[in-house]
């Protein structure tokens, strides 16, 4: 998804900013993978440090969307089987998040720091990280215009049941018996929710305390593989608080079984002995990096997103060798590839493994599998 990315190009190219300063808080927020922007109505920040005392705060301000807007995206929304589905499965359809891209010239940014440059560098990171998390999850677009994913869900779902009893007795509100505009949206339900194949849907789509009655819904009938797994949809209300769990939490832990049991259908293996947890999250950054549970694997990891995705990345490459590589080598040799003049890291982890690194975007990142006794003939020593 490059959403993010293309509206990041507009900026530059309006001439609101000085191209100079954006760039300069690009190289900011890549090289210091700590910053980490939070995303409100109105307004994005983040806390940049400067030394052990110094803090800034910086934000990019831009227009909530007024309510005729939401509601009118509601309804076109609601009116489509496909688009809800979209939705309950964590997805924007197509189209929508565009137009809620605030123009540069509605940003404006501030910063503690009171430096004379437009933007300084703290402010021109946060909008290059906001159009990195654009980039990550449309819905934070919507969220920053005003409308948070789960109230966007919920008011959508809201539309498909067709009125409450209290909306019933309000000529005025349903003047037609169907939800104000004369559409007679029907109630939502798994029968007729149209979940694209693949999903895992449970009576989650029933709001209120049916949804966690512990009712059992039947077995799927036998299929054949698909080539990735379904993700849970998000649920239509949260449990009680008596539960014990969160719905995000249920939901990590049914994405990351349906994981687990695709691969060992699929190839007969599944990371079953213990890995350290560092490795483990790598694991499950592995799965959710791109999808609408990343945020929340972040903001309950306390690792950054760019570190985050790093580890990730190790993760792919090299399994738990290539995390403890990326994590905690025990020996890094600085080297140059002979042939292409790139400059490169062989890392040994305290198993004796190597892994290559090459920089990306300014970060380290695992590019190979790990071996024992790694041919190093094409290297020389870096100077």
């Amino acid at each position: 998804m490059t959403l993010g990315s293309d509206w990041l190009d507009r900026v530059e190219l309006s001439g609101e900013f000085s191209t100079h300063s954006l760039r300069r808080g690009s190289e900011y927020a890549r090289y210091d993978w700590q910053l980490e922007v939070d995303i409100e109505p109105g307004v994005a920040s983040m806390i940049a440090r400067s030394g052990r005392r110094m803090t800034y705060q910086a934000a990019a301000k831009v227009p909530t969307v007024n309510e005729t807007v939401w509601d009118d995206l509601v309804e076109r929304l609601a009116a489509s089987t496909a688009s809800t589905a979209a939705l309950l499965d964590g997805e924007l359809p197509e189209g929508v998040a565009e137009q809620f891209l605030p123009e540069p010239a509605q940003v404006a940014i501030t910063c503690s720091c009171h430096s004379n440059d437009s933007p300084c560098k703290h402010a021109a990171a946060v909008i290059f990280l906001l159009a990195e998390a654009i980039d990550e999850d449309p819905f934070e677009l919507l969220h920053l215009r005003g409308l948070s994913r789960s109230q966007l869900i919920d008011r959508v779902t809201k539309v498909r049941r067709g009125p409450s009893e209290e909306d019933a007795d309000d000529p005025d509100r349903n003047p037609d018996g169907g939800n104000g505009d004369g559409a007679n949206h029907q109630g939502l339900s798994v029968d007729d929710a149209g979940l694209p194949s693949g999903s895992l849907a449970p009576e989650s789509l029933q709001a209120g305390s049916l949804l966690w009655s512990g009712s059992e819904a039947p077995l799927p009938d036998d299929h054949t593989l698909p080539d990735s797994p379904g993700r849970l949809p998000p649920f239509a209300s949260d449990p009680p608080s008596s539960a014990g769990f969160t719905s995000n939490g249920l939901q990590t832990l049914a994405n990351d079984a349906a994981h687990r049991a695709l691969a060992l259908l699929q190839h007969g293996t599944v990371v079953a002995h213990r890995i350290h947890a560092t490795a483990d999250l790598a694991r499950r950054a592995s799965l959710e990096r791109g999808t609408p549970g990343w945020k929340h694997l972040v903001q309950q990891s306390g690792v950054s997103s760019q570190e985050l995705t790093a580890r990730s990345r190790a993760w792919d490459v090299a399994g738990e060798v290539g995390v403890d590589a990326h994590v905690a080598p025990v020996e890094i040799k600085r080297m140059v590839d002979t042939t292409t003049g790139e400059a490169v890291q062989w890392r040994r982890t305290g198993s004796g493994s190597w892994v290559r690194f090459a920089k990306s975007n300014g970060r380290w990142e695992a590019v190979a599998p790990p071996s024992s006794d790694p041919d190093l003939t094409t290297y020389e020593d870096s100077v």
